[in-house]
């Protein structure tokens, strides 16, 4: 895919621990947007998105990687999310 459709950058992704679940960062790119996320668990897709605290994983997080694939996303101009500077 080309940098406009969506690309995945899995190679300078760190874990975070939360109790017994290690979420794994990752970074999407989208129209020049790189947007980071934190992914654990295998199943069903949950995406989530943050409040206005940030991306900041809680209790609810590790339960739902329990049982299904996880993906917390963060929004442009939020924690290691670089804002929107294209538009």
């Amino acid at each position: 895919m080309s940098g406009d459709e969506g690309e995945k950058d899995r190679g300078m992704g760190q874990a975070e621990q939360r109790a017994d679940i290690a979420f794994t960062e990752g970074h999407v790119e989208v129209n020049r947007f790189r947007i980071r996320y934190l992914e654990a668990g295998h199943g069903s897709p949950v995406v989530m998105r943050h409040g206005m605290g940030g991306l900041i994983l809680a209790k609810l997080h590790d339960e739902l990687a329990k049982k299904y694939r996880v993906m917390a996303f963060e929004m442009p101009g939020f924690g290691r999310s670089p804002a929107n500077t294209a538009s």
